[in-house]
């Protein structure tokens, strides 16, 4: 029994019990301390979308989502390729919707101004 308590005692002290300073990982992003004790700065890093995550905000199918990425990538916000999966940051996603709703508003406006100096056609077959 005596290995027993000695191997505990061991792992015990080369297991620290809180993360190193310099590091902590949060359940979204992480925090990092660059620089020397006199000049450090925090940089936290906002999480990533997934192809999901990205298919509920937009009200797409996942697999919609991933296809549209990988064929179409002009209909989604920008990407970003992490091994064989896509990831969004959510300030560009936010972005991009925000641009989206611009862009439809004018084209609605357009359409509006065309459509009102057009006379309305009758319906059906027209007579001699």
């Amino acid at each position: 029994m005596k290995w027993d308590e000695d191997y505990v005692a061991l792992v015990a002290q080369t297991i620290p019990r809180e993360p190193p300073a310099c590091h902590t990982n949060k359940q979204f992003g992480t925090t990092r301390k660059v620089g020397t004790d006199t000049n450090t700065k925090d940089l936290t890093m906002e999480k990533l979308l997934t192809a999901s995550d990205l298919a509920d905000i937009l009200g797409f199918a996942h697999r919609s989502i991933v296809n549209m990425a990988r064929e179409k990538p002009h209909l989604l916000p920008p990407h970003i390729r992490v091994s064989d999966s896509y990831r969004w940051r959510p300030s560009t996603v936010q972005a991009w919707m925000d641009d989206k709703s611009q862009a439809d508003q004018k084209v609605q406006e357009e359409v509006a101004t065309v459509n009102a100096a057009q006379p309305k056609r009758g319906r059906g077959r027209p007579r001699k």
